[in-house]
């Protein structure tokens, strides 16, 4: 996997957490890109998912820019709908890795696998992201949950596999590679 697609639905355009990831991913090489998925109608535990515009410009937005993974940083009010983007983008493009973070992510790592997610990561995801992307064993990688063979495994995070402070990148606050759907 060489192209990553970060997702928040974070409010406003701070997504601290993706904008780290991207700067790590980038720092070892990789491509990495920044969607923030921002309405004006997001509410806690909205039932109201992605209309078939949102999601045809999100697959379009995957397609154009050769993303391999997205990457998608929830919190709980934002599982329901992040549960809908996965089914709906799997239904068009179903090559396309989903991985779960945030703290919803980290708490409820068996419901997240539940949602087709690929993957979810617990806790910090800098080292298990950049591992998945240098096409690692799933089953080797710390802070890591996913389903096989119907399945659920999930292997504890080791806190050895932490990022030093001092050794993260700044976070990618550029405008490159960061994105807006509204």
């Amino acid at each position: 996997m060489a192209n990553i697609l970060f997702c928040t639905m974070e409010e406003g355009f701070r997504g601290v957490s993706v904008r780290y990831l991207s700067s790590y991913i980038k720092s070892k090489g990789y491509s990495s890109k920044i969607l923030f998925l921002n309405r004006d109608r997001r509410i806690h535990s909205s039932s109201a998912g992605f209309n078939n515009q949102e999601i045809l410009e999100f697959v379009n937005f995957i397609k154009e820019h050769k993303i391999d993974l997205v990457g998608v940083s929830i919190m709980t009010e934002n599982f329901i709908e992040a549960k809908d983007l996965i089914t709906k983008v799997k239904k068009i493009i179903p090559e396309v890795k989903f991985i779960l973070g945030g703290v919803h992510a980290t708490v409820c790592p068996e419901e997240c696998v539940e949602t087709g997610a690929d993957f979810v990561v617990m806790g910090d995801g800098e080292v298990p992201t950049y591992r998945l992307m240098s096409n690692e064993d799933p089953r080797n990688i710390n802070g890591l949950a996913f389903k096989s063979g119907g399945k659920i495994t999930v292997n504890p995070s080791v806190r050895s596999d932490l990022v030093d402070l001092k050794d993260l990148p700044f976070p990618d606050w550029g405008f490159d590679d960061v994105f807006f759907l509204n």
